[in-house]
């Protein structure tokens, strides 16, 4: 077992090849957010089996206004025993994770695995799955939308997000947001990628980014819906990602009628496939049980 922590140690990852397949694009998307360290209240720590050769990988994002993230992978034709091996040697780090971490973007294959691994032996898997595809923005589509004059309907503009002034909205209308994720929201508006727009003085529209990279809670307020502010938002904050080089990563709810669609209709994302179909990722709380 290997374990990389340092800016240093951190950056091979970024500029490995091996994660370049698109399911492995919001690893390197994170890794990228640490590096450059536009997030002082976050870091990454990289577990894997063996390196350069990797077959199994544990990916844990610590920070300071949340539980841990942590994320499953297994490349380079890795089956789930090799995940089982590292997991053995990784037990204590996991461990010490705390009372409850978020398992997210892992494959629902390994997710379901989980429960049949000495990780359950601490942690209760049995939390309903909450599925999503995920889709990326090719490269080959990055200029494409850099160039876009993206226009709002009249009165509406374009502002930079206030972490004071704002947050208690985004927080408060984004359905997973806990008490306590006032404080995230404040830290993500203040160090990473956002968009705002306003009608007058009020807020309209947002999209932020979730410090694992990936796109966060795209939202209108009602009264403003039906104006095209959404697509608006969305593809503006592309462009800032791709200015400081993230390619654009965001995940759609398994079942979503009106997100999914749109999509998948898209000319500028493109969903994760695997074989025959679409990706499918585990994201959930994962609380240890209440006798360890």
């Amino acid at each position: 077992m290997l374990v990389f922590t340092t800016k240093s140690e951190l950056q091979k990852f970024a500029n490995d090849e091996q994660f370049n397949e698109p399911r492995l694009l919001i690893l390197k998307c994170a890794l990228k957010l640490c590096i450059d360290m536009r997030n002082p209240d976050s870091s990454m720590k990289m577990i894997v089996d063996g390196y350069p050769s990797i077959k199994s990988l544990i990916a844990i994002m610590l920070n300071k206004f949340t539980k841990p993230f942590v994320l499953f992978y297994l490349i380079n034709d890795g089956v789930l025993s090799d995940l089982d091996a590292l997991l053995q040697q990784a037990f204590d780090t996991l461990a010490a994770l705390g009372d409850e971490f978020i398992l997210y973007h892992t494959q629902t294959a390994i997710s379901d695995h989980l429960k049949n691994t000495v990780l359950a032996t601490i942690f209760d898997f049995s939390t309903p799955m909450l599925p999503m595809n995920a889709f990326y923005m090719p490269s080959e589509k990055h200029q494409d939308v850099a160039r876009l004059q993206l226009q709002l309907a009249n009165g509406f503009r374009f502002f930079d997000l206030l972490p004071e002034h704002d947050a208690s909205v985004i927080s408060g209308t984004w359905p997973c947001a806990k008490e306590e994720d006032i404080l995230n929201t404040q830290s993500k508006i203040t160090y990473l990628p956002s968009v705002g727009v306003r009608f007058e003085d009020n807020l309209a529209a947002f999209e932020i980014l979730y410090q694992t990279g990936i796109l966060n809670h795209l939202y209108t307020l009602p009264e403003y819906r039906g104006k095209g502010l959404a697509k608006v938002v969305e593809l503006k904050l592309c462009q800032k990602l791709i200015d400081i080089g993230i390619c654009p990563f965001k995940c759609v709810a398994v079942g979503n009628s009106v997100a999914m669609p749109m999509a998948d209709n898209s000319p500028y994302w493109k969903k994760i496939f695997s074989g025959s179909g679409p990706v499918i990722f585990d994201y959930r709380h994962i609380q240890r049980k209440s006798d360890s």
